[in-house]
């Protein structure tokens, strides 16, 4: 679950809100937090993902492009 986004941070920008829960990664599983942040840190600029969230009742993709 997501605890708090930054503003103007890369996660608002893509569209995160406190409270997502991270279900899905380009369709795999998230098992943690830092093994998405390890995805992103290790990511090249310009590479996208498919966030799947949930958000109160609603399941959502994001397209996130790695800055």
């Amino acid at each position: 679950t997501v605890a708090t986004i930054t503003p103007g941070s890369n996660a608002e920008i893509a569209g995160l809100r406190a409270g997502d829960v991270i279900a899905l990664l380009d369709g795999r599983p998230v098992p943690s937090p830092s093994a998405l942040a390890g995805t992103f840190n290790g990511a090249a600029s310009g590479q996208t993902y498919l966030l799947t969230i949930r958000r109160a009742d609603r399941t959502s993709t994001l397209i996130v492009v790695i800055p």
